[in-house]
């Protein structure tokens, strides 16, 4: 299990202030198709529908979205089917358990065409779902933040980051990352003592 530091983004984090990789060539499920450089804010979600875990964040983003109308919220799920989608979008046979209405956007990246974009463009190791990007109004990332079972959307700084970012104001700092000390166990050999045993 993930500690809560793990989940901390911290100012030198090497996604942030690059330029976010456009969203206009994928084919959006429901809403309106839309882009991350047209001038606006923007919030990008990566999730899907096969881990339930995603469903908690699907819901708080919801509920985000319809807090900041002038914030462009965008779903990008990632399944490799285009029905699994749809399905989930359109589900409503059973009421417990229905997953979250999805109040905004969503748009299917069956082929990661952007999962591999902002993998690149943005410097990260992998793109985990959920992970959520706030991109300003000059299609810069400005903050990002990924969630998992015992690190909800409520309990992060994502809200209040876009809060910031809203009203204009600076964002919350966290610092620099930590160094990790190397744990390298050679260290404990005395110098000239090459003993394998």
């Amino acid at each position: 299990w993930a500690k809560m530091d793990d989940y901390k983004i911290y100012d030198d984090d090497r996604s942030l202030g690059k330029t976010a990789p456009s969203i206009a060539g994928l084919k959006f499920l429901k809403g309106e198709p839309c882009d991350v450089n047209d001038g606006k804010l923007h919030v990008v979600i990566f999730v899907a529908q096969y881990d339930k875990g995603n469903y908690p964040a699907i819901a708080a983003f919801s509920e985000l979205s319809d807090k900041y109308a002038d914030v462009t919220f965008t779903a990008i799920f990632i399944d490799p089917k285009e029905e699994t989608v749809n399905k989930f979008l359109t589900s409503k046979e059973d009421p417990t358990a229905v997953p979250p209405d999805v109040t905004f956007p969503v748009a299917w990246d069956g082929a990661k065409t952007a999962v591999e974009a902002y993998k690149a463009a943005l410097l990260l190791p992998a793109i985990t779902v959920p992970m959520a990007f706030i991109v300003d109004r000059s299609g810069v990332v400005v903050w990002r933040e990924r969630f998992g079972q015992n690190y909800i959307v409520q309990k992060s700084q994502f809200p209040a980051q876009l809060e910031h970012v809203v009203k204009g104001e600076a964002l919350i700092s966290n610092g620099k990352a930590p160094v990790e000390e190397d744990s390298d166990d050679d260290d404990d050999v005395a110098e000239g003592d090459m003993s394998l045993f």
